[in-house]
């Protein structure tokens, strides 16, 4: 079996795989590698793929030493099943790649949107042949909200949850109204352009991230799948496709 880890600003989230068969989820505080440590110890994986949006590669060095021997950072240089055509590799972060990856393994041969709505909201392209052709990076909802609050003098913090009318009725109501329709168009805009360009039965996009649920999918039928683990699956198929296949077997 296989261990994947997924490390966000929040959470780790953790997954055992068989093949491609997910067996198991847990999911931690951030920083809590001392329970990383005892999962593994329980369930002993023969290899491990995990990815950071920021610090804690390091923690996971130390928390897996003795219990994986096979550990693989997923980073924007670590090969893929994907050709990749960002100029700037070295730069693309692994959960924009990951996600890339784990669409085109949901629907091989498919011309492919990538929509993460998390902290940042990403958009990735992937070909039908199997080209990351690179996207763009635009503030999350909570970040919008933070920005508003912090870069004015007199806007008030406005909680993600709450009232959501069309025309806000005091000033929280209206930065949380404003920030979720704003992030609502953008998607949407990605959406009805990349389904204008690509008419085909062979044309999918894939919604994942915490506030994915939140964007509106109903206009475009069963071709906008919300997906909340593509990171998880991407990371696990990268896995697959950097160590030998008979390292998934159970090693405890």
């Amino acid at each position: 079996m296989n261990l994947i880890l997924d490390i966000g600003n929040t959470f780790m989230k953790a997954a055992l795989y068989n093949g491609r068969q997910r067996v198991d989820g847990r999911k931690w505080g951030g920083g809590d590698f001392e329970a990383l440590r005892r999962y593994a110890q329980e369930v002993r994986p023969a290899a491990c793929a995990f990815a950071t949006v920021g610090k804690g590669a390091a923690d996971v060095r130390r928390a897996l030493t003795g219990i994986i021997e096979n550990l693989l950072e997923v980073t924007g240089l670590t090969p893929t099943p994907l050709s990749i055509g960002y100029e700037t590799p070295a730069t693309l972060g692994a959960d924009r790649l990951a996600a890339a990856v784990g669409a085109a393994a949901l629907k091989p041969g498919c011309e492919l949107l990538v929509i993460d709505a998390g902290s940042c909201m990403t958009i990735d392209r992937v070909t039908a042949g199997g080209l990351y052709l690179g996207g763009n990076i635009s503030p999350g909802l909570e970040m919008r909200l933070k920005a508003m609050h912090a870069l004015t003098a007199r806007l008030p913090l406005a909680d993600m949850d709450g009232a959501v009318p069309e025309w806000g009725r005091n000033t929280t109501e209206a930065l949380r109204s404003g920030a979720l329709t704003g992030i609502r168009g953008e998607a949407d805009s990605y959406l009805r352009r990349f389904f204008a360009t690509q008419t085909g039965e062979n044309a999918f996009a894939f919604l994942t991230g915490g506030d994915a649920c939140r964007l509106d999918t109903l206009p475009y039928g069963g071709r906008a799948i919300i997906e909340p683990r593509l990171v998880e699956i991407g990371l696990a198929e990268i896995l697959r496709y950097n160590v030998a296949p008979n390292l998934e077997t159970s090693v405890g």
